[in-house]
């Protein structure tokens, strides 16, 4: 169909009385302007190997089912099995591990994975998967269940199996990813893809350590950079070297940056700064001297006071 603006005028109203709409906001105040989950969009993930990107999808979601209620459905099978991938979700949820010397009690430990099955949901396939058949399973899930998920995870990009069907590798990604943006739109989801870097010298400083990538270093080109919506590079830096101001990066420091921030309204380019608990298997950040976890910041004295300052006249 092709249109004419006033043919549109209805659609054009609604969306000046609403304004650009944020998505729902991130856990950590370092983010909020800058990145937030809009249904029906599309993000991508990239980083070097262990550089968190798992991580804080999963911290991700977790805050989206406590804090929203919205339901996940999450291919990763660099993670693990179901089993396992449950017990990492269910470590972030809880706070405390599930297994081993400090796990939560038997008690506990049913009572977290009964929550989180309501907003959890694992594929685990025996063989190779495409995306298509990812869709198709979807589809045939939400039908039995009567539900509809809101966001759906490919963590990480490689796990699947192509089908080229005869066309070169980068014109096959840029059908690829103009079809799962058309699918999150279609399909109302927030759909994340994870992925790599290209192995490239220029992704080394010259002291051996990784740079973070550019959004034109996804691994397979720059159909990425031309195809995404929210672009994040996920990096650690290399502990002890000092940053801009003089302070030496920690150990357990991971860098979200982002690359790109579409549609309209739901972020912008910048950097947020967090910090890796293990034994609660949760990101915290530092604001204003202070340390706060995940959602902690926006119930805080502090966070309240900033409000009032920013109220509008």
């Amino acid at each position: 169909m092709i249109y004419t603006s006033t043919e549109c005028i209805h659609d054009i109203d609604k969306l000046i009385q609403a304004g650009y709409q944020k998505g729902y906001r991130m856990p950590f105040y370092c983010l909020d302007d800058l990145y937030s989950i809009k249904l029906g969009a599309t993000s991508y993930y990239c980083g070097h190997e262990y550089s968190g990107k798992t991580e804080f999808l999963l911290e991700r979601d977790v805050w989206l089912s406590k804090e929203f209620g919205l339901t996940h459905c999450i291919f990763t099978p660099e993670t693990g099995n179901r089993a396992e991938i449950f017990l990492e979700i269910a470590h972030k949820w809880c706070g405390k591990p599930l297994v081993g010397k400090y796990a939560v009690s038997e008690e506990e430990r049913y009572k977290v994975l009964r929550t989180i099955s309501q907003y959890f949901h694992i594929i685990d396939v025996p063989d190779e998967i495409s995306l298509e058949q990812i869709f198709k399973l979807l589809d045939q899930y939400e039908g039995r269940l009567g539900v509809s998920i809101n966001t759906l995870t490919i963590d990480p990009f490689n796990e699947l199996q192509w089908n080229l069907g005869g066309l070169p590798r980068d014109m096959w990604l840029e059908n690829t990813l103009g079809d799962i943006r058309r699918q999150a739109r279609k399909r109302n989801k927030h759909i994340t893809i994870i992925t790599h870097p290209i192995e490239s010298d220029r992704l080394y400083h010259k002291d051996g350590y990784h740079l973070p990538p550019s959004r034109k270093q996804y691994a397979g080109g720059q159909a990425w950079a031309r195809k995404g919506e929210s672009m994040l590079a996920i990096w650690r830096p290399p502990v002890g070297l000092p940053d801009e101001a003089g302070i030496p990066y920690q150990d357990n420091e991971a860098h979200i940056i982002i690359q790109k921030s579409k549609p309209k309204g739901t972020g912008k380019i910048g950097r947020g700064i967090l910090y890796f608990d293990w034994q609660r298997s949760a990101y915290y950040e530092f604001v204003g001297g202070q340390k706060y976890y995940a959602g902690d910041f926006y119930k805080s004295e502090q966070f309240n006071q900033l409000e009032q300052i920013n109220e509008p006249f």
